[in-house]
């Protein structure tokens, strides 16, 4: 996460174990980790934050970083986040702007790493302004991503807020914690001990001592 300013930041659950990684020549405003789905299958996550006024050369790390990890051979990629490129029409997947644009630029890092794009409704709401998506949630796979829903943005913030599922699995992690199992206890039994007890006597009792 980025402290100096804007940036992002990844809350992960502690039962997927997750590890933090740092890609080769990754930007500084995003943050990745990875999550073992198996023995053999490894989920990748990253949150990334693209500043409307990024630089030529800031834009080029960043899809450097994307093409970095895309080519990595993780069994499932999940990067997202406000990336800021209203020129970008997701319905076609295209821009009017010239290919060396930024837009035009990141719009070609996404097709040569097929990545899919599953946001399709507008993210962005501002009073005097046109309504466009700006945050973005890309995956290796079109059905990886199901039940997504825009809802209400957080605070003051001009974002709708995206829910989705994840199609993919894991195995939890085993503890040696001790669980009671509370939906197996006796409780009728514990009811008719407790009845069965004379309390004011005994709470008499414990009243002189």
């Amino acid at each position: 996460m980025n402290i100096t300013g804007r940036g992002s930041v990844l809350y992960v659950k502690n039962s997927y174990c997750a590890t933090e990684l740092i890609p080769s020549g990754c930007s500084e405003a995003s943050c990745w980790c990875t999550i073992k789905l198996n023995s053999t299958e490894t989920l990748i996550v990253g949150v990334v934050y693209r500043s409307p006024n990024s630089s030529s050369q800031q834009n080029a790390v960043m899809e450097t970083m994307i093409r970095t990890v895309a080519d990595s051979n993780y069994s499932y990629f999940l990067v997202m986040g406000d990336f800021n490129y209203p020129q970008i029409d997701w319905s076609s997947e295209s821009t009017f702007e010239a290919e060396n644009h930024p837009a035009h630029c990141f719009l070609m890092c996404i097709q040569d790493c097929f990545l899919h794009q599953h946001i399709r409704e507008p993210t962005h709401y501002r009073h005097g302004q046109t309504a466009n998506i700006l945050d973005l949630v890309l995956t290796n796979g079109d059905e990886l991503v199901s039940d997504l829903q825009y809802t209400e943005p957080i605070g003051k913030s001009h974002h709708t807020t995206l829910i989705w599922n994840l199609n993919c699995y894991q195995q939890r992690a085993s503890t040696n914690t001790l669980k009671y199992s509370y939906d197996k206890g006796d409780y009728e039994g514990a009811r008719k001990f407790i009845a069965a007890v004379n309390w004011e006597e005994h709470l008499r009792d414990l009243a002189y001592h």
